[in-house]
Order: C-alpha cells, then structure tokens, then sequence
C-alpha cells in the first residue's frame, strides 16, 4: 500500500473536496458508505483483492478487515485538514493569502468541505485547533464502528441474510490477521483468506447466488448445510486429512480436544500459534482441492 497510495492520494488537499461536497447533506453512515464508491477508494480495493488472491464479489469490509486498511478517505481528509493548518499558521506567505481569499467566499467549496470534516469529528471552530493525529484518530474510530454495524447488520440483507454471518463470529478486531504474513505459500494464504470471508463455492455461498433459501443449501455428500463450519470440522469429503490435521492441533493444544466444533473453528481461525496456522492453511487448501476434484 505504501506504494500506491501516495499515487491514489496526488493533490487529495484540493481534489478531495468534490467528493466529500457531494455526500455533505447525507448521514454518517450513509456518507461512510459512499466513499467506497469513490474511485480512490475502488483501486484500493482492487489491489487488496488481488493481493488476497479474491474475486471483484468478495465483500469489501471483510477485505479491509484482513488487512487492517483503512479507506484512503481518512489519510486524505488528514492531509486536508494539515493543509488548512498550514494555510492559517503562515501568514505572510502567498498560500495565506489565497487562504484568506477562499475564507472570505460564502461559495468557497474547499472551505465547505473543511467544515464539514470538522463538523464531522464534532470539532467546534472556537475550541483550540485539533491536531492531525487526533483528527485521523477519531476518523478511524468512526469507520471501526461503522464497520462493526456493517457486520452485525441483518435488515437489509436479503435472500438468506447477512453473508458476514460466519465472519463476525471470529472477526472481532480491526487489525492485519497474523495468517496473512505467517504462510508464505500463496495458495494455502488465498485458501484460507478464502474461507475465512466466504469467497469460496460451499453450497452457503453458491445457494446465494443462485436464490436458494438459507436451509437448503446442503452439502452434496453430507446432506446438512454446506457452511463453513461444516466444511472446516464435520464434512465427510475431507474427512481423513481432517483428522490428521486434528490430531497435530491436539498434540499442541490438549484443550481443544473438549471444544465444541463451533468453539473450534472459531479457535482455528483466530489462534496465533505460528505452526498451526500454517498447518490450518495447508489443511484448508488440501480441502478445497478435494472438493473441486
């Protein structure tokens, strides 16, 4: 990301403005919504899913939760905001002055837009200045929680409701997951990515696309409901190569022999211990091979 988004944010201190203008009389969350639209906001999205080895389908605020990013929104609208900074502390350059000119406008669209950030943070004119850090601070703050809204949001999903269903289950903190920089082999990482954000054709994701109800949607083999905790701990198709790998998770952790298969997948997908992450991986990828055969 660090090479590409000094490109995507190019004169974001200006050019923001007519995006942020544009969603000025909407709701938050609403706003928040429409700024994944934006086109910044697409090659970011573009180039996580390709870096994750997924589909242009897969959901955009389970791709930005693997990784931990943040939309470009938020380091351009800091980078507006330490613009204004500048533009008010030098007052004896030629930047004050057009400054001053902008200020003096009531039709002035970047000053329309610089109030609306600070609106947006709640930050009043006659308070002393906020400073960038804790601009940019309050701004991830907001799209953590309007992330969290967005995974636990069943209202205005149809046809089977929310497809984060699985996901917040284990996705409970806004940071990079560890598998991402622990398994190096790409296949393995981009299967368990995968499964993890429900990019994969498991019947609860192929009976979506196809309108079939939540309930029928089973498993070819098994005949009970193709998800992704069936896949992971009870499918007969990946059975044998399930219980070795069972066995070595055993072997390093005695305790989840006693879990439920709800409480181990959950566990599965969250542990940080480096060898069975890897291990999770190749059993992922083993599996997905079995069924695609």
């Amino acid at each position: 990301m660090s090479l590409i988004r000094p490109i995507l944010m190019y004169g974001c201190e200006i050019s923001n403005m007519f995006k942020i203008n544009k969603s000025v009389q909407q709701t938050e969350n609403k706003f928040l919504d429409n700024i994944i639209g934006w086109e910044q906001e697409k090659l970011q999205l573009m180039f996580c899913k390709s870096i994750l080895g997924l589909n242009s389908r897969t959901t955009n605020i389970a791709v930005l939760g693997e990784l931990g990013i943040y939309p470009i929104f938020i380091k351009a609208a800091t980078q507006m905001m330490k613009f204004y900074i500048r533009c008010k502390e030098k007052s004896d350059s030629l930047i004050y002055e057009a400054f001053e000119d902008a200020s003096s406008r009531e039709d002035s669209e970047w000053l329309k837009c610089v109030k609306f950030l600070f609106k947006y943070v709640n930050w009043d004119e006659n308070q002393d200045m906020i400073s960038p850090q804790s601009f940019e601070c309050i701004l991830q703050e907001k799209y953590r929680d309007h992330w969290k809204q967005k995974l636990n949001n069943d209202e205005r999903r149809h046809n089977g409701g929310n497809k984060m269903r699985t996901y917040r289950k284990f996705k409970l903190i806004y940071e990079m997951e560890r598998y991402i920089t622990v398994i190096t082999d790409f296949k393995n990482r981009q299967a368990l990515t995968r499964l993890r954000v429900s990019n994969h054709n498991l019947g609860i994701e192929k009976g979506r696309h196809s309108g079939i109800p939540v309930e029928q949607r089973l498993c070819n083999r098994c005949d009970i409901l193709d998800d992704e905790l069936h896949f992971l701990t009870t499918c007969e198709v990946n059975h044998e190569i399930r219980s070795l790998f069972f066995e070595k998770v055993h072997l390093q952790v005695p305790q989840t022999k006693t879990l439920g298969n709800e409480d181990l997948m959950i566990y599965l997908l969250t542990n940080e211990n480096e060898e069975l992450i890897k291990e999770l991986g190749k059993y992922v990828y083993a599996s997905f091979k079995m069924r695609d055969s």
